[in-house]
């Protein structure tokens, strides 16, 4: 366990930035442009959490997620418990982490960012996700009970219509 800095302390560390790839392979391919943060980027950057008593940033976010909790498990080193909090409210994390608009919500109202840049909630979201699927910590819903009703998915289909590696002439 991470012994826990004083607030004086935690300003002082700068905001941690993604890794990145480089233009050159980026230009030849459509892998994400960020790679999000290690485990060491992710720490730093939850050590930057001020811990606040009322949580301005869960009110900031639209499904409620614990930030507050989520990262002090981060900083703890307890991954799976990170996911756990942030599953209580949202089960897309891998998604959010990456496409929510965090800057204008949780983040917007982060206490760090009144003065500093605010902590990176969406990164940290990103890494606990990515973390969860690499180190296979997600297990799934277990399935329901069969109730003998059909569903139909709209929009689906078995197979593919088109030949998308045909050219066009």
């Amino acid at each position: 366990m991470t012994p826990r800095l004083n607030p004086k302390e935690r300003v002082r560390i700068k905001r941690q930035r993604p890794r990145e790839g480089l233009p050159a392979s980026r230009v030849r391919g459509f892998e994400e442009v960020s790679h999000g943060y290690g485990e060491f980027l992710a720490s730093s950057e939850a050590r930057r959490c001020l811990e606040c008593r009322d949580p301005a940033c869960t009110r900031g976010c639209p499904v409620g997620v614990d930030i507050r909790g989520f990262i002090g498990k981060i900083v703890d080193g307890d991954m799976a418990g990170a996911i756990a909090r942030i599953r209580a409210c949202n089960f897309l994390p891998a998604i959010t982490g990456r496409v929510c608009p965090q800057e204008s919500q949780c983040e917007a109202a982060c206490v760090m960012g009144r003065k500093f840049a605010p902590v990176a909630i969406g990164l940290l979201e990103r890494f606990v996700a990515d973390y969860e699927t690499e180190h296979r910590l997600f297990g799934g819903a277990p399935p329901l009970a069969r109730h003998g009703q059909k569903v139909a998915i709209v929009g689906s289909c078995a197979t593919p219509r088109f030949n998308i590696s045909a050219t066009s002439a």
